[in-house]
């Protein structure tokens, strides 16, 4: 079978820096001595005083069980170095460790905030336009909603009135600007004192308008040390910038052995405390290099990684996405086509705001049931390992007909006795908690920096290539800082793509920037958001460059993140869904892969230790559960089954048995859980130990669909359309009259206001005038008429309100309303298009009344007649070259219905459609719609010179392919005939199988006189 996804030749290595065989002894390792000064210094300090208490050997002995067991890299506990999939297994670890210390991002953000309150400091920065700022009804608005501003203390909901010094502000830092450079600038323009300006760029930088350059963007980190170092050119912060970049020396000795004693790095943490007064922890952010000797790992892991990502892609749920709600919204706001932009989309105030929900995932019973039944008959029958067969994955498959991401990361250990026995094919794979990360190389790339020469961010690019192959929208990467800055730390990552999106920061050099300002969201006719780069025309597909969660970005961010994998099945390691709350989850295996390891909650252990201060009824306590639920000696204690801070303890020992109790009586959490501790260390022998190691694989997808991603290309690019085009409000040439009225009277009012719109015609009060049946909430009908004259319009309103007035005497009307007209100009293909598809309603509308006019009207079918009357609609646009391409369009729009719904409307109407598009005339359904057909027949002649002006315009001067316009006249034209939109997919599945029908029988007949 066809693999989904290929593995990369290169993979990350997680290792602890101490092999399993470690115990106390492992006190006195150099690394581990190492690791305690820099991550509790506290603790370093107590254990180099010999403190001896219970608390701190506790502590300790949860340091040496981390730093031998848990290959997440964390500090100095574990380390990362490059592998590669060959022909042997040869990796083994050797004994050079470097460091990479930087000061954690939260002590960063502290520093560039107290530097950024110096006003010597900000006449020197760049500055530039808060990218989440929108400019609307004269004023500024600062929405940041979820706090994210991170702008000093900006509060959110703060608006500044626009001056012209504030406008030319915005206009004169769009690519940022020095402020004193800036203040000159206005000086120039306006004549103001200069103090009187510099307050004024100060305020904005206060208020959030304007961000200084010290809000770097992550990916800028290099950037940001070079901005500190121009400062010191002032004398009032030269001494706190000096020892910051001292600090940086420091630091970057400690990674290079010039200095790396306990006692240096309590230097460091000393002066980093004098810089920052207040400031105790999170100080020192530290990734860890462990070197591998040798680096390679069989291909035959390699090949089992692809075939389990098939199966995890296979039974992976889907969520509920809050992009649904969010497209139901931007539907009923906006008209078809309409693109807004995202900094005005999200705002509470002119947009929709931040719409997300939390999300929740699909229920399918059987699916669960299927999974409760797995983990209460493996505990009924005391089964640890459960395997998966053909018959479970078949109950656990979803449905899910979107395409698997370009891209991903695996996180997988592997069990075996040794190295051959690997590369024998005798080995298991183990998905680690850590499961899937949809985006490749993410996991590596906060690790670029512990490697020579651009090796990562090299292989980074090349992942990147891969995966715009793979689409025609530009992928771009997103950057922001997250509320809370510590977590920062793990998003420091290299410019990897051509261009960035940046959201509460300041921006990325110009030639790779693309700003909030300049991109749009629109919604596609397939019901799918999408965002453009207004400047460029592209379509955007942004993606996060590290591992931050995408819900902790900004709302704008957030959501263009979500519209990039609206498309993309979602992938995760298994899911027990309800059986979580269980008490205990078996094992599950797949051929060779461990999907989840055994599992056992221990919430109720948790409650009933806690009431226990005997050790020793705590200890029976510990070793019931473990004879209740067959739990083995070697356990991992977790906060929960995704926690990757877990703690190695084996219970069959006196003293893990005593922790194990601490750590139930100390738990806060509500899920904590064991996991069964798998031998993922026994193969990685060296001549220290063995070293427990997880692998990162990146996987991408294995086939190209060129053919869609052509598509795509042809997609026509809008051209900017602002509100002076799109928006017509009472009093212009255009009045927009709304009739709440139940539907059954529609027809009625319309015929009415069919002959005093005549008379208004001829009287030149009204040049033209079209209705739209509606429902939303309420039925109700909207009617556009086009003003005469100015002198007239005043007249023409009057009588227009007197008129609809009447119908709520009569009581046909609950309410009238004249409100503003959105013309739908991106819909219909623009501006210059829009006047001419106006003008083919107001004939439409013409024929729908005339035919409504008809006595028999009412005996006619209201499907036949819909089928046969946008049939003219469809082949006066001249695309189809034959009766089976017709057919073929026809039954793709008409594909709303079922099969069977299809096959009796089939049965019941195709037999006389096809006898009136042929015209025959000897047949009793001719002469039922013969006065129908007569008005059809004109009304198509009379639109078809103002089609023929709507082709002139195609490709070069619309906004839209002209197939959309089109098939919006037919819908249009089935909504004021019924307003029935089941109708509509009946008529035209029907008209599509009489077409179809008619080319069979007369295959010389390519098109229809009708």
């Amino acid at each position: 079978m066809k693999k989904t996804y290929t593995v990369l030749d290169k993979f990350l290595v997680r290792t602890p820096l101490l092999p399993v065989e470690a115990d106390d002894s492992g006190c006195d390792h150099g690394l581990f001595q190492c690791a305690v000064s820099t991550s509790s210094p506290s603790l370093g300090r107590m254990l180099l005083e010999g403190d001896r208490s219970e608390k701190t050997l506790i502590a300790r002995k949860k340091f040496v069980k981390r730093m031998a067991y848990r290959p997440t890299p964390y500090g100095m506990y574990a380390g990362v170095d490059v592998g590669r999939f060959g022909e042997k297994t040869t990796i083994r670890r050797g004994n050079q460790v470097t460091t990479r210390l930087r000061p954690d991002m939260s002590f960063v953000r502290g520093l560039l905030e107290k530097l950024e309150k110096i006003e010597a400091v900000r006449r020197i920065l760049k500055v530039y336009p808060n990218p989440r700022a929108l400019e609307r009804a004269g004023r500024i608005w600062i929405e940041t909603g979820e706090g994210a501003s991170q702008t000093g203390t900006v509060e959110s909901g703060k608006k500044v009135v626009v001056t012209p010094a504030i406008s030319s502000v915005l206009r004169l830092s769009s690519e940022g600007r020095q402020f004193s450079d800036l203040v000159l600038l206005l000086n120039e323009e306006f004549n103001d004192p200069v103090e009187q300006l510099e307050r004024l760029i100060s305020d904005l930088l206060d208020y959030g308008v304007l961000v200084t350059e010290l809000n770097f963007s992550l990916c800028d980190w290099e950037k940001f040390v070079e901005i500190v170092k121009s400062l010191e050119l002032i004398s009032d912060v030269r001494p706190l910038v000096e020892d910051f970049l001292d600090l940086l020396d420091r630091l970057d000795g400690w990674d290079h052995g010039a200095e790396n004693s306990r006692a240096a790095f309590d230097e460091i943490v000393s002066r980093m405390r004098r810089l920052l007064p207040g400031k105790s922890k999170d100080l020192v952010q530290i990734d860890t290099r462990a070197y591998l000797q040798d680096n390679e790992m069989s291909r035959n892991v390699a090949s089992e990684i692809e075939v389990i990502s098939d199966c995890l892609l296979s039974i992976t749920r889907q969520a509920d996405s809050s992009l649904d709600f969010f497209k139901s919204e931007f539907e009923r706001n906006y008209p078809i086509g309409r693109e807004v932009p995202i900094t005005e989309l999200m705002s509470e105030t002119f947009g929709l705001g931040s719409l997300y929900k939390q999300s929740s995932y699909s229920s399918n019973m059987s699916r669960t049931r299927c999974l409760l039944d797995m983990a209460i008959t493996a505990a009924k029958e005391a089964k640890l390992e459960l395997e998966l067969t053909d018959d479970i994955m078949s109950a656990l498959r979803v449905e899910d007909n979107r395409k698997p991401a370009d891209s991903l990361d695996l996180f997988v250990a592997v069990v075996a006795d040794s190295r051959a026995k690997i590369d024998e094919g005798e080995f298991k794979l183990v998905v680690t908690p850590r499961g899937v990360s949809i985006g490749g190389g993410r996991a590596m790339a906060r690790f670029y920096d512990l490697f020579e020469s651009g090796e990562v961010a090299d292989y980074l690019r090349q992942i990147a290539v891969m995966e715009q192959e793979q689409t025609a929208d530009l992928i771009v990467d997103g950057v922001f800082w997250p509320l809370k800055p510590r977590s920062a730390n793990i998003a420091i990552v290299p410019r990897i793509r051509n261009f960035v999106v940046t959201c509460n920061s300041a921006p990325v050099d110009s030639d790779h920037h693309i700003p909030l300002s300049e991109i749009s969201i629109g919604l596609s006719d397939r019901r799918k958001l999408y965002a453009r780069w207004q400047r460029t025309g592209q379509k955007l597909s942004v993606r996060l460059p590290h591992l931050l969660n995408a819900s902790t970005a900004p709302k704008e961010l957030r959501l263009l993140l979500d519209i990039a994998s609206q498309d993309c099945r979602p992938v995760r390691g298994f899911d027990w869904e309800l059986g979580w709350e269980l008490p205990f989850r078996p094992r599950l295996i797949r051929g060779r892969t461990v999907l989840s390891p055994a599992s056992w909650n221990l919430s109720k252990l948790c409650a009933d230790v806690k009431l226990q201060d005997s050790p020793k009824e705590i200890a029976r306590q510990i070793d019931s559960w473990r004879q209740q639920w067959n739990v083995p000696a070697s356990i991992i204690f977790a906060d929960s089954y995704y926690s990757d801070t877990g703690l190695v303890l084996s219970l069959d020992q006196e003293s893990d048995i005593g922790l194990f109790a601490d750590l139930l009586k100390r738990n806060r959490y509500s899920s904590p859980v064991a996991l069964e501790h798998l031998p993922i260390n026994d193969w990685h022998t060296t001549p220290d130990g063995s070293y427990a190691t997880e692998i990162v694989a990146t996987l991408v997808k294995s086939e190209i669909d060129k053919d869609e991603i052509e598509l795509a290309k042809l997609t026509a690019v809008p051209l900017a359309v602002g509100s002076s085009s799109y928006l017509r409000l009472p009093g212009s040439e255009w009045a927009y009259l709304r009739l709440d009225c139940s539907k059954s009277v529609h027809n009625e009012i319309l015929l009415d206001l069919f002959g005093k719109a005549q008379n208004w015609k001829q009287r030149g009060l009204v040049s033209s005038w079209f209705f739209v049946r509606y429902a939303d909430p309420y039925t109700h009908l909207r009617i556009r008429f086009k003003i005469g004259c100015h002198e007239s319009s005043k007249a023409a309103l009057a009588e227009i309100n007197a008129w609809a007035a009447e119908t709520v005497r009569q009581g046909l009307t609950r309410k009238l309303s004249f409100e503003t007209y959105d013309r739908e100009i991106e819909r219909y293909g623009g501006p210059q298009a829009m006047p001419i598809t106006e003008d083919l309603f107001a004939l439409d509308s013409e024929e729908i009344l005339q035919l409504f006019s008809l006595p028999e009207f009412v005996d006619l079918s209201p499907l036949v007649l819909s089928a046969i009357s946008i049939y003219p609609i469809l082949t006066a646009f001249k695309f189809e070259q034959d009766l089976a391409a017709q057919a073929k369009w026809l039954a793709y729009t008409g594909s709303s219905l079922s099969a069977p719904q299809q096959s009796e409307l089939a049965r019941l109407y195709r037999s006389d459609i096809s006898s009136l598009l042929l015209l025959e005339e000897g047949k009793p359904v001719y002469a039922k719609y013969a006065n129908a057909m007569e008005i059809v027949r004109d009304f198509s002649r009379r639109k078809q010179p103002l089609i023929d002006k709507l082709r002139d315009l195609d490709s070069h001067k619309l906004m839209n392919r002209l197939s959309f316009n089109r098939n919006a006249q037919m819908h249009m034209h089935c909504n004021r005939l019924y307003g029935d939109n089941i109708l509509e997919y009946g008529a035209r599945a029907t008209l599509a199988k009489a077409v179809s029908s008619i080319g069979k029988r007369f295959p010389e007949l390519t098109s229809l006189r009708f």
